[in-house]
């Protein structure tokens, strides 16, 4: 049987106009808009927010580069 991912893009971001948005995440001053790809699941507040806190965990212990931009696979 085929595991299905999701894939989730987490891109430093800078603009206005966001700031209310679910896929936004601010980590010491620092914006990245967060995408969960090819999926319907993304459209849910509750799936950002656990995607969010995975992510921040990921650039608070500098496991990744935080001024690139980074993919996460989710396995569903």
């Amino acid at each position: 049987m085929d595991e299905k991912y999701y894939k989730v893009r987490i891109n430093p971001f800078n603009e206005k106009g966001l700031e209310e948005s679910d896929r936004l995440l601010v980590i010491g001053g620092r914006g990245y808009l967060v995408t969960i790809e090819k999926s319907n699941i993304g459209n849910e507040p509750k799936i950002y927010s656990e995607v969010k806190t995975l992510a921040s965990k990921l650039i608070e212990i500098e496991q990744i580069d935080s001024s690139k931009k980074f993919t996460i696979k989710i396995k569903q």
